[in-house]
């Protein structure tokens, strides 16, 4: 701010905005930093990093959107839950491809990407304070929307099992412990199967302990597919 008889005011680092200065270091871009380096060494560097697709969207795709991009209907504001037609779209993606049942008027919000979608929904259900078990190793932005609505990271540990899928059995002891150990009782568990960006996928845990860490605690799970789509439900 500047005027007269005022100082200029300039921020000199994370440090002068608190959550900010919570957030962990942003692991796409340490990747890139050391790919820079390499490259500017003259080293030969595949980008395994952030995962940018290396093909381009399928031509009938680009052409549907070309034809009707040019009309004015479509250059309006949407509804503020994605128009219906999507929203069934959507809800009947996830029954034919992961066998999950929605209500496309009550369960399903279009969003401009998961992490859009992610951030607010952690805003709409945390107050300051309240705690988010995460698992280790996820997503960034899992970590971040908690961070952002002023909410406090539990992490759990993914254990590998077999051929690459987690160990669910560990995985549900881990979020028991946390449940108990934490107060206030954590609000939110962050799931993401397959779980990239390790790709593990999950393995049996019984039915009798799943039930268990489910209806003895009283929190939201928000579960992220491999779709740009989060769900959220209410488990008691």
């Amino acid at each position: 701010m500047t005027g007269s008889g005022s100082t200029e005011w300039l921020p000199r680092s994370s440090d002068d905005f608190p959550r900010i200065g919570r957030l962990p270091s942003y692991v796409f871009s340490q990747v890139n930093t050391e790919k820079h380096a390499c490259t500017a060494a003259g080293q030969d560097v595949i980008d395994l990093g952030m995962g940018n697709p290396d093909l381009g969207t399928p031509q009938h795709i680009v052409d549907e959107l070309v034809k009707h991009s040019g009309e004015a209907k479509h250059h309006r504001y949407s509804a503020s839950r994605g128009i219906y037609g999507l929203r069934e779209a959507i809800a009947d993606h996830y029954s034919r491809r992961f066998g999950v049942e929605l209500d496309a008027e009550s369960e399903v919000v279009v969003t401009i990407g998961a992490k859009e979608g992610i951030s607010h929904l952690m805003l709409a259900i945390l107050d300051r304070g309240d705690s988010v078990i995460v698992p280790s190793p996820t997503y960034p932005i899992h970590t971040y929307s908690v961070v952002f609505a002023g909410g406090h990271v539990r992490t759990v540990p993914l254990v590998p099992a077999e051929e690459g899928k987690v160990a669910g059995e560990a995985l549900l002891a881990a979020v028991e412990e946390a449940v108990e150990s934490t107060w206030p009782r954590p609000k939110a568990l962050f799931l993401s199967f397959p779980t990239i960006p390790r790709r593990w996928s999950w393995t049996g845990a019984s039915s009798s302990r799943q039930s268990r860490c489910v209806t003895a605690t009283d929190y939201c799970s928000s579960t992220t597919l491999r779709t740009p789509t989060s769900v959220s439900k209410r488990s008691r």
